[in-house]
């Protein structure tokens, strides 16, 4: 599963989220934001951050107020930009920063071997490298990927 990890600072406090993929955070003044940040020169609803394919990007709602991004350009209302790990960007008098991107990928399914009880992966048709059994005869045992030390018989 994708993360991305968001820092700020109001005042004296320093505020941390966690987005992961799927999820849509909105940034604005507006009280049912997931990130309030309740200043005058803030949208009700400023912004989002979206993931789609893989990455997270954000999106700026408002049609009044530009977003500067990495002190580089302003993304203006309806403007999208794919964010990367170190991105900065304002929103109203609060600078935002994307701490870190983490990306977790899916293990593929593992077998052991019947005959040496070598763990190797998955290959339907295929042989073990170490003893030569087929790896596709009844009795492999698979370790599935989503739910670790799960283990089924094929």
């Amino acid at each position: 599963m994708n993360e991305l990890r968001l820092e700020w600072k109001t005042g004296s406090h320093t505020h941390t989220s966690t987005i992961s993929a799927g999820t849509r955070v909105t940034i604005g003044r507006q009280p049912d934001s997931t990130i309030i940040i309740d200043q005058p020169a803030v949208s009700r609803q400023h912004a989002t951050i979206m993931s789609a394919a893989g990455n997270f990007y954000l999106r700026n709602l408002s049609r009044t107020n530009n977003i500067p991004v990495n002190n580089q350009f302003r993304l203006a209302g309806a403007q999208t930009v794919r964010l990367h790990p170190g991105d900065i960007f304002r929103i109203g008098p609060v600078v935002l920063r994307v701490a870190a991107i983490t990306t977790t990928e899916a293990r593929p399914p593992r077998i052991k071997c019947i005959n040496c009880d070598n763990l190797l992966d998955y290959q339907p048709e295929g042989f073990c490298p170490y003893c030569g059994t087929a790896l596709a005869e009844g009795h492999t045992v698979v370790t599935l990927p989503d739910v670790p030390g799960i283990q089924a018989l094929i």
